[in-house]
């Protein structure tokens, strides 16, 4: 957990769960198993930018482990939705 911690960039996160909120929404023929690759390399691309267009290991690594996180983040909170959903329109 302490390497996602120390790579894992909160604006690169950020722009990447947004982008990836749009591809899943709007973007319906592309196949949820291309949403992660597509946030990677989305995430290397923003890191690089971010750091001036430099391109190190440590900025591949953190493009990387930013742009799966952003995934995680997502499923953690759809799931999360789906749960209380769940919860509320059983009782009744």
């Amino acid at each position: 957990m302490e390497v996602l911690e120390q790579y894992a960039i909160p604006i690169v996160m950020g722009i990447c769960f947004g982008l990836g909120f749009v591809l899943k929404r709007a973007v319906t023929k592309l196949p949820n198993n291309w949403i992660p690759a597509i946030l990677v390399v989305i995430g290397v691309i923003v890191n690089s930018w971010i750091e001036a267009w430099a391109f190190t290991p440590e900025i591949l690594i953190g493009g990387i482990a930013s742009g799966l996180l952003s995934v995680g983040l997502f499923e953690t909170a759809k799931t999360l939705i789906d749960r209380v959903k769940n919860t509320f329109s059983t009782k009744e």
